[in-house]
């Protein structure tokens, strides 16, 4: 009895081995959606920041001011 117990505590212990390496990439398909929209809400977020950087950069054109170069070279000037 107790052989048949020590096989069947090895044998959940490689099944839980197994699932700990296959589930995180599985647990990622499961809950694409939601990840899908969280990523388009951070999207929007960005473009919103992205907006009015630029218009912070009109701004500070039109007062003649200096632009730092990470702003210029960092994809924010108007194409």
């Amino acid at each position: 009895m107790a052989e048949i117990v020590a096989i069947v505590a090895g044998v959940v212990s490689a099944v839980i081995d197994v699932g700990k390496c296959f589930g995180r990439p599985f647990m990622y398909l499961y809950s694409y959606k939601t990840n899908f929209s969280k990523l388009e809400k951070d999207f929007g977020r960005l473009k919103v920041a992205r907006d009015e950087v630029k218009l912070k950069v009109d701004v500070a054109e039109n007062n003649v001011e200096k632009i730092k170069q990470t702003v210029t070279n960092g994809g924010v000037t108007r194409a």
